[in-house]
């Protein structure tokens, strides 16, 4: 009886299980730890605007309170107050747990605010700011809260490649107002008829600046349930594959399978029991590393961003899935095998 397999096999096994769990981006851990060492350098040497653009390209890579508070700093260090009290702005909005950045972040605004003008700006739909030609730093939002030096100052908004129009605003030391954005839409189109003249239509954008749509949507992904469904099933089906090898290194056992089947060759009944556990064993191998195999696809063609069109919702509703784990005799001896049960519900 050939046990040495079963140990291997039990690695694989684990190893495939685990493959599902994707962590963060390799490469985005790398970018955000070059930025924040290169960040660190040029904060030492004096260089607090270089480190401060490194802090924040580390926080962008990879959100983290540490890399937002070095770049608060920065900011504060390198006289851009309105930088500063905008990423402190951020910070409250991200880490209202986190005590160390709710600390610095509120006595940066305190400290800061009063010189300053504060926008509270709204997007019809998750957008990117840019106060005049730079870009204010963090994720797509609905909600805003940006600081700007006194004197007039453009704000503007990105939906995606949709540009809204800049609003011009009068900022003074200690004021606030409120904007407001929305994707600029296509004028009407106002062709007029065949025979009334030629040109491009009164009130329409001409053809270099006509904004693009949105992109299309891709249907062709599929909703994470199925996803959902693989990882479960991966984990499930990895946990009963160690169980199996344990089991069938220990139950009967290579010694007691050497003393009871002395003289006996292969058709000792203990002999045959070892080999159809270690059979079950392979068998579970092959099905855990294929379901991980499929879950890995699936976590491919998922959409999961989700369809942001009402008309659509309905397209991807969750689809109701249920994972039974649990055990059936199945053997004469009274030993039991695992049984799996999974599946989902549903239509694409």
């Amino acid at each position: 009886m050939r046990f040495g397999p079963v140990a291997l096999a039990l690695a694989l096994t684990f190893t495939a299980a685990t493959a599902a769990y994707a962590g963060p981006d390799p490469a985005k851990l790398r970018a955000a730890a070059d930025s924040f060492e290169a960040g660190a350098k040029s904060y030492k040497d004096g260089k607090h605007e270089e480190a401060a653009a490194h802090f924040e390209a580390a926080d962008a890579a990879v959100p983290s309170s540490k890399a937002l508070r070095f770049a608060i700093r920065a900011r504060a260090e390198a006289g851009q107050a309105s930088r500063a009290a905008t990423l402190a702005a951020l910070a409250l909005d991200r880490y209202p747990e986190d005590a160390e950045t709710k600390k610095l972040a509120t006595e940066t605004v305190e400290k800061l605010g009063p010189s300053l003008h504060r926008a509270e700006v709204s997007c019809a739909s998750p957008c990117l700011l840019a106060v005049g030609t730079r870009i204010v730093p963090g994720e797509a939002n609905t909600r805003w809260v940006v600081y700007l030096d006194p004197g007039t100052q453009s704000l503007g908004a990105s939906f995606g490649k949709i540009a809204a129009p800049e609003q011009s605003i009068d900022a003074t030391a200690g004021g606030s107002s409120e904007v407001r954005f929305a994707p600029k839409k296509k004028s009407a189109d106002t062709t007029p008829p065949a025979g009334e003249g030629g040109g491009m239509p009164v009130g329409t954008d001409t053809p270099d600046d006509q904004p693009e749509g949105p992109p299309k949507d891709d249907d062709w992904r599929i909703h994470p349930a199925p996803f959902v469904v693989g990882i479960i099933a991966t984990a499930a089906l990895g946990g009963t594959t160690i169980w199996s090898g344990i089991d069938t290194i220990n139950n009967p056992g290579a010694d007691a399978v050497r003393e009871e089947c002395r003289g006996q060759g292969e058709d000792c009944e203990l002999y045959q029991e070892g080999q159809s556990k270690e059979l079950r064993t392979n068998a579970l191998i092959g099905a855990t590393a294929g379901v991980a195999a499929v879950t890995l696809v699936l976590a491919i063609v998922t959409d999961w961003d989700g369809d942001p069109d009402p008309e659509k919702a309905g397209k991807n509703e969750p689809l109701p899935l249920w994972v039974d784990v649990g055990s059936a005799i199945g053997r004469g001896d009274g030993s039991q095998d695992q049984r799996l049960t999974l599946g989902y519900r549903g239509r694409f």
